[in-house]
Parts: C-alpha cells; structure tokens; sequence
C-alpha cells in the first residue's frame, strides 16, 4: 500500500502535461445562394442592336461575381482557392441556360467551360485587387448580317478586352486579340438565344 502511495505521488510531481491546442476551422467558401445567380439575357432588336446584345451579354459573364468577389464577406486570405471555381461554376451554369438554346454534347460542355474559364479568371483579379472587375467585349466590325422572323444571323469581329484599372494587370495589343464572330440566334421568349457560335482569328487583325 506504501509502494503504491509513493508511485502515485512520483507520477504527480512531474510537469503537468501541455493542454490540447484548440482546432482551428477549416476556411469555407461564404454561402452563395444559386437562385440569386441571374444570367443577363440577349435582347432583341435590330441586327446591329442584336449584335451589340450578345456582346453586353458576354460581357457580363465575364464579370459575373467579381462584385461580390470583392465584397468584405469575401476578402482576406483564407478563402479556399475553390471559391472562385464554384462561384464561376453557378454562373456557367446560368448563362448557358439562358444564351443557348439547350445543349449537352461535349463540344458545348467544352465551350461553356472556356466561358467560365475567364470568369473564374476575373472573380480571382477581383479577390485580389478588393474590386469588380470591368473586362469588356467590343464590337470592332459589324460584317454581315440578316435578320427574319425566324431569327438573326451575325458576323461581325470583336475583341475582348481584359481587366483595366487599379490592381490589374496592364493591358497591351498583345492581350487585345479581335475575333471574328459567326452567330446564328433565334427569339425565345421576348429575348434571343444562340444556336450556332463559332469564333476564330480574324483575318484583319
């Protein structure tokens, strides 16, 4: 009994063992709300108007979420790198509904994903630099058009044009590539939607 008292009474004069560190949360991605994510529809009009639509449209994929992207819930950096990805992901998934008419094959699958490809691009700039990001597609040529009833044909060349301002990158003529633009839209529900896309290097530039 003597032996044990003694034992217990060794064991407690040494140090006191070191507290468990407490856990640290894992950074998650702030909650984005998927029916908030609106996709900016083609308008209809004129072929030049029509034009000018698909362009506008464009241009605000390419910058959807970076406003949000910039906002205080979104700063500091311990967001996941994968924030920028899913937030570029609601909006391919709202903009390819709402600009095409509905496809599912592969080389529409890849197409989308070029969009949000320079989506999720600009809403990282927009983590980075604190605000939205103002990329912009512009109309260099209105080429050929026509338009009926049934629908609008376009080719025209374009060019889009990076981020510019502070926090960004310099733009120069060798980021500003124009393109040349074939697109084939029908109306849908009081706006236009896209049939047929195919761009390619413009033999101007």
């Amino acid at each position: 009994m003597m032996l044990a008292a003694a034992a217990l009474l060794a064991g407690c004069s040494g140090n006191s063992p070191e507290p468990a560190p407490t856990p640290t949360a894992t950074p998650t991605c702030p909650a984005v709300d998927p029916a908030s994510v609106q996709a900016e529809p083609i308008g209809q009009g004129s072929a030049a108007q029509v034009a000018a639509n698909v362009l506008a449209s464009y241009t605000a994929w390419a910058n959807a979420g970076t406003e949000l992207a910039a906002s205080p819930a979104w700063s500091g950096p311990a967001l996941p790198a994968s924030c920028a990805e899913d937030l570029a992901q609601l909006h391919r998934d709202a903009y390819a509904n709402t600009l095409f008419v509905t496809r599912s094959d592969v080389a529409w699958e890849a197409y989308y994903d070029e969009q949000r490809d320079l989506n999720k691009l600009n809403i990282a700039l927009a983590l980075e630099a604190g605000h939205s990001t103002n990329g912009e597609y512009e109309l260099m040529t209105m080429k050929e058009h026509s338009s009926t009833d049934a629908g609008t044909f376009l080719k025209f060349d374009a060019a889009y044009i990076p981020p510019r301002g502070e926090g960004f990158p310099p733009v120069s003529a060798e980021t500003v590539k124009p393109q040349e633009w074939y697109v084939a839209l029908v109306p849908w529900d009081g706006f236009m939607i896209i049939d047929y896309i195919e761009l390619k290097d413009s033999a101007d530039s």
